[in-house]
C-alpha cells in the first residue's frame, strides 16, 4: 500500500483522496510504525536516528513522492459497528481502504442474504465491504488469515481462508495469498499467488506466482529478479 498512495493523485487528480487502514487486529501504533518503515525501506534503529536529527518526516514525504502524512490515515476500530465504519469512510474521502479484518467488525441489522451458517454470514459481511467501496468510489482490500489447511504450503488455494471455504471468496474480485514453508532453512522465503483473479489482463496469467525474499527488518518483500 506504500506504492498505492502516491498513485491516488493520478487516478483522482485534484480530489486529495486518502489511503485508509481500518485496524481491529492489534495495536494500531505498531501498524503505523511498520507502514512508515516499509515506505522508507528502513530499520527501526535508522528511523530512530532520523527522528533524532529531525529528518524523519521529510524522508517519509520524499518516499511518498511529496504527499503529506495526512494522506494515509490509520483507525483502530476494535468493537466498532458497521455503522461506525461507514461514518469513517464517509468523512475521509478514501481512494483505497484496507479492512484489517472485516471478520471482527460488528455488523448491525439483518444480513442481506439471510445467512445462518458462518460462511454465509462472512460472505454477507464481505459483500457489505464491497458495497462501501462502490458507494464511496474507492478500492477495498480485505486482510484475512489463512486457515490451518494452508499451513506450510507455498501456494494455498482460495478455499483456505480462515473460517470460510466459499463465503469470503464469493464476494471478492481477486484473492492474493502469501504462503510460507515450515522449514526453518526457508524462513526468509515467501510465496505469493493469486488463486482467484477476475481482473487479469487479456493474455496474462490468471494466477501469477512469485517467490520473494522477506526482509523483516524493513517490512518489505523483495523480488530477487529485480
Amino acid at each position: 500500500s506504500t506504492f498505492w498512495l502516491p498513485q491516488l493523485d493520478n487516478v483522482w487528480p485534484g480530489e486529495s483522496r486518502t489511503g485508509i487502514w481500518l485496524n481491529n487486529e492489534g495495536p494500531g501504533k505498531r501498524i503505523k510504525q511498520r507502514w512508515y518503515q516499509s515506505a522508507l525501506g528502513a530499520t527501526i534503529p535508522e528511523m530512530v536516528e532520523w527522528a533524532k536529527d529531525g529528518s524523519l518526516t521529510k524522508r517519509i514525504q520524499s518516499a511518498l513522492q511529496g504527499m503529506g502524512l495526512d494522506r494515509m490515515l490509520f483507525y483502530d476500530i476494535h468493537d466498532h459497528t458497521s455503522g461506525e465504519v461507514d461514518a469513517i469512510l464517509k468523512q475521509t474521502n478514501p481512494g483505497f481502504v484496507i479492512f484489517d479484518m472485516i471478520d471482527n467488525i460488528r455488523f448491525s441489522g439483518e444480513l442481506s442474504n439471510g445467512g445462518q451458517r458462518s460462511d454465509q454470514i462472512l460472505e454477507a459481511m464481505y459483500q457489505q465491504a464491497r458495497n462501501w467501496c462502490v458507494k464511496y468510489d474507492c478500492i477495498g482490500v480485505a486482510a484475512s488469515q489463512i486457515s490451518a489447511d494452508g499451513d506450510g504450503l507455498q501456494f494455498p488455494t482460495q478455499s483456505m481462508l480462515k473460517d470460510s471455504k466459499t463465503g469470503k471468496q464469493g464476494a471478492c474480485d481477486f484473492i492474493i495469498m502469501g504462503g510460507k514453508l515450515n522449514d526453518p532453512a526457508m524462513e526468509r522465503f515467501r510465496y505469493i499467488g493469486a488463486p482467484k483473479n477476475k481482473l487479469h489482463r487479456p493474455g496474462s496469467k490468471k494466477d501469477p506466482r512469485a517467490e520473494v525474499i522477506f526482509d523483516a527488518e524493513r517490512a518489505r518483500f523483495n523480488n530477487p529478479e529485480d
